[in-house]
């Protein structure tokens, strides 16, 4: 059975809580700005605050991303736009990083049927 075809564009969201200077968030950008060209990348940032010093790094590779604008782990209004981001941008593969991004992605997993 084939789930694409070769010329598709597989849409690839990461979730992270910020995009400061720590390890993971240097793996996000990596896999990101890194993935062959028939991936297409979008980079979600949950949190309101942080250091968002490797988004030089994402605009100079033309992969967008976001911030989603979180206040806590349990803020119900950024889960919310959060959940309408996947719907918009309807990704094959959403890849999670760090705790609190962790618990959103399961969390939505509960409602879409996206590979997380």
């Amino acid at each position: 059975m084939k789930l694409m075809d070769n010329t598709s564009s597989i849409r690839v969201l990461q979730i992270i809580d910020q995009l400061g200077g720590g390890g993971a968030e240097r793996v996000v950008v990596d896999i990101a700005t890194h993935l062959p060209t028939r991936y297409k990348s979008l980079v979600c940032a949950t949190r309101e605050r942080g250091n968002f010093s490797y988004t030089d790094s994402l605009k100079a590779h033309a992969v967008p991303y976001v911030r989603i604008g979180r206040r806590s782990r349990y803020d119900l209004f950024g889960l919310i736009r959060l959940r309408r981001l996947i719907a918009s941008y309807a990704p094959h593969i959403v890849h999670t990083h760090k705790d609190g991004s962790n618990l959103w992605g399961r969390l939505l997993r509960c409602t879409v049927k996206i590979p997380i």
